[in-house]
């Protein structure tokens, strides 16, 4: 995420969403594919790696589209539902 994010971050904001969120998650659903016939361990932690760099990039765009959609004054309560949403979405 470190490395991806100011790159794919200045394009989102030049490009819009979905010119960097559709392939982040063509590079997120790859990394599960390889992730379920992986059968080693280096093949585990490339999978691993694929799977952070889509997913770390998408976490922040969809909080900042949730924020953008939103009043001024309501940030914080995009971001409070969002990141309520992200928990209980997640097991």
């Amino acid at each position: 995420m470190l490395v991806t994010r100011p790159y794919l971050g200045r394009l989102f904001d030049l490009r819009g969403a979905k010119i960097v969120m559709l392939p982040c998650l063509m590079i997120f659903a790859i990394g599960l594919a390889l992730l379920s016939v992986s059968t080693t361990p280096w093949l585990f932690l490339l999978a691993a790696s694929i799977i952070g760099i889509g997913y770390g990039s998408l976490l922040p765009f969809l909080l900042s589209l949730s924020v953008e959609r939103v009043a001024m004054g309501r940030n914080s309560h995009a971001t409070a539902t969002f990141f309520t949403l992200y928990d209980v979405a997640l097991p």
